[in-house]
């Protein structure tokens, strides 16, 4: 491991890396910010070198500048690919814009009630003339008939309703904003019927034969497998089409620990990959066919695979990691495992630097490493003579590194983890198998009619046995562990600890194992100081949920949550808003109350202060809340997020009047008080 940092491409790569990362948390200016102390830190290397070894130190000179440039090249690409910062951004015309020029990126995916879609703004109309522009806004099209036509490519003239999209509006919510701008997308607009103009279609060709492909593959599974779970289940991992599928089967799979399966990634190019090896034999290693044609039917194999799922991040980047160890075998080169892992993460970095920001592409080249480095060890610890029993080991010791490598990025991003992950991923791992071979070979014999038929039965048999596999592991008692919460710090110390441990069993260095318990320590201490903080935590927090109600309140470990009962019925809703919330807090015993169940008027004494809550009567809704110490009178009024437009408009007025002190929910964030 040590001989591995010293080759080249880490000597490239992990500054060019560092500038990315850095730029992403810091703001446009960090690039002058950053020079005059890269400038004094080279200079004070280079002084304290030159007088301690001048032998070595052109050599050292070399290195250093080395660092300095692939670092300050990461901090220029990442600028440069960043579309807020250039002089043609559409952002800045908002509200000069008399109507805007855009290109549909992708095909529109159907929801309940619209069409959503990311459009790329190639000009601006402005009262005088029409200019250039670049931006990339997300759309949403009401459902009817002319939105229904729309396909990758349409070019529209829209009218300008363009917004900035809104931040979390309460605490530890997800940040869909942030989300969207690590892709360049800092717009929105909601589009009916009316409001834009078709003017052609300027689409690539290689991707309108790209999504047309894909729709009668889609089709043809619509009409080969019987079972509806199954033709969800087999769009998503064979497609890479997951709109079709339910809630409770994404709960099922992410519960038991199998939701990698119905994202395409590696696990699937690596199948077809296997599925290549087996369809194209090697002969001789010297003849052209070994060493030249043979490879690059692999390539042409995979990438026809990875442009059936529409060329998504995550078949992008495991083609590209397969791409370049065929190609280090075409060279003839015995290239070292890491190199050809971290020449395909430097390539994929310099084309699109945001790429560090996806969880994808994290959890996908830890699980790589992990794979790589700790399957190996792991899977000669145990040996079996039965064929089967050692396969099913093989299939564990891969699961079991996966998740070594990946389990602090999952549980930083989705604060929890699956306990069963080992039983769900030895059914999931070999079904996986089964249904992408299946699959391959139902798109390419489903012209005969028998064969085709015989085929999507067999898929969907398959499948609907994994689909009842996977719902029945995700009903063992305490088959997720949820509300695990530790920051990037944490994450960061986790990961050391893990290297030195590994370092410790590869070296046998008890100073390797002293380093990595002390980062183990320094862990436990973090949690500890956050347990502490949450014991003695006492408030409440008025949430801003769009149509809802929801007051919760906290004291040590405990919550009371009074929300609608709409509300508290819709799952995705309390996990976007409040759970995140809630896990933060360290909250562990959760009483749920519905607030149509309570009277129109109560209070509620929390510590020194009383709450009291005034349901508006028809036809107005929602509620208005008093916030005050018991014997007091200077109380703070909030107004609920769901009162309508007009009754929140007298309530202002009249408060204003009485030059009472407020709170609007509808123009501000949630309301959190600490007692």
């Amino acid at each position: 491991m040590y001989n591995t940092l010293k080759a080249p491409i880490f000597l490239a790569f992990l500054p060019f890396l560092a500038g990315i990362v850095y730029f992403v948390n810091r703001p446009s200016e960090s690039i002058l910010s950053l020079a005059p102390f890269m400038v004094l830190f080279a200079l004070l290397f280079l002084i304290h070198h030159l007088y301690r070894n001048p032998s070595q130190s052109f050599a050292r000179i070399f290195t250093l500048l080395m660092v300095c440039l692939f670092f300050l090249l990461g901090l220029l690409r990442s600028h440069q690919q960043t579309l807020c910062y250039r002089e043609d951004f559409a952002g800045q015309y908002l509200d000069s814009a008399r109507a805007w020029v855009l290109v549909l990126s992708e095909e529109p995916l159907e929801r309940e009630r619209s069409y959503k879609v990311t459009g790329r703004i190639t000009a601006v109309l402005l009262p005088s003339r029409q200019i250039p522009a670049e931006g990339r806004v997300l759309l949403y099209f009401a459902k009817d008939s002319s939105s229904a036509g729309l396909r990758y490519g349409d070019k529209l003239l829209l009218r300008p309703m363009i917004s900035e999209l809104d931040g979390p509006k309460n605490p530890n919510e997800f940040n869909y904003r942030k989300y969207l701008g690590f892709h360049q997308i800092y717009h929105r607009a909601f589009v009916k019927e009316g409001d834009y103009k078709i003017l052609g279609n300027e689409g690539r060709l290689f991707f309108k034969k790209i999504y047309a492909l894909r729709k009668y593959l889609s089709e043809l599974l619509e009409e080969k497998l019987p079972s509806e779970s199954a033709r969800a289940v087999a769009s998503a991992l064979l497609l890479g089409q997951r709109d079709r599928l339910d809630e409770a089967t994404i709960h099922n799979y992410s519960a038991s620990g199998a939701m990698h399966v119905l994202a395409v990634s590696g696990l699937h190019v690596g199948i077809i990959f296997l599925i290549l090896q087996l369809l194209i034999p090697e002969f001789s290693r010297s003849s052209i066919y070994s060493r030249f044609l043979r490879p690059f039917l692999f390539l042409a194999g995979i990438w026809s695979y990875a442009a059936l799922t529409g060329l998504s991040p995550s078949v992008t980047r495991a083609a590209t990691m397969f791409s370049f160890v065929i190609a280090g075998s075409v060279l003839d080169r015995k290239l070292n495992i890491y190199h050809s892992i971290a020449a395909s993460a430097f390539f994929l970095l310099f084309i699109q630097p945001y790429l560090i920001t996806e969880i994808g592409f994290l959890l996908s080249y830890f699980a790589v490493l992990g794979i790589v480095y700790i399957q190996p060890r792991l899977y000669s610890l145990l040996y079996f003579r039965n064929r089967l029993l050692d396969k099913a080991w093989a299939i564990t010791a891969v699961s079991i590194a996966a998740q070594l490598a990946t389990f602090p990025i999952a549980i930083l991003f989705f604060y929890q983890f699956p306990v069963f992950f080992l039983i769900s991923n030895l059914l999931v791992i070999p079904a996986a198998m089964l249904i992408v071979s299946g699959g391959v070979f139902l798109f390419l014999f489903s012209a005969i009619p028998s064969l085709g038929n015989a085929l999507g039965y067999f898929l969907s048999a398959v499948i609907d046995l994994l689909n009842a596999g996977i719902a029945l592991i995700s009903r063992i008692p305490g088959v997720l562990a949820e509300g695990i919460v530790i920051d990037i710090p944490q994450t960061v110390l986790l990961y050391l600890f893990l290297l030195f441990l590994l370092l410790y069993f590869a070296r046998k260095s008890f100073a390797h194992l002293r380093i990595a318990l002390l980062f183990l320590m320094l862990f436990a201490a973090i949690t500890q100081y956050r347990s502490i903080k949450n014991r003695q935590y006492q408030g409440l927090t008025i949430y801003r949920i769009r149509g809802h109600s929801a007051v919760a309140f906290f004291s040590h470990k405990s919550a009371w949550v009074l929300a609608d009962s709409a509300l508290l019925s819709d799952r995705n809703a309390l996990r976007f808003h409040m759970r995140h919330h809630w896990w933060n807090r360290g909250i562990r015993q959760i009483q749920r109350i519905a607030l149509d169940t309570m009277p129109e008027s109560f209070a509620i004494q929390f510590g020194n202060q009383k709450i009291a809550l005034h349901r508006l009567p028809a036809p107005g809704r929602g509620y208005l809340i008093r916030i005050g110490k018991a014997a007091g009178s200077n109380a703070l009024y909030v107004l609920d997020e769901s009162i309508d437009r007009r009754r929140r408009e007298m309530l202002l007025k009249r408060l204003e009047k009485l030059k009472l002190p407020y709170v609007d929910l509808s123009r501000s964030n949630a309301l959190s008080q600490t007692f």
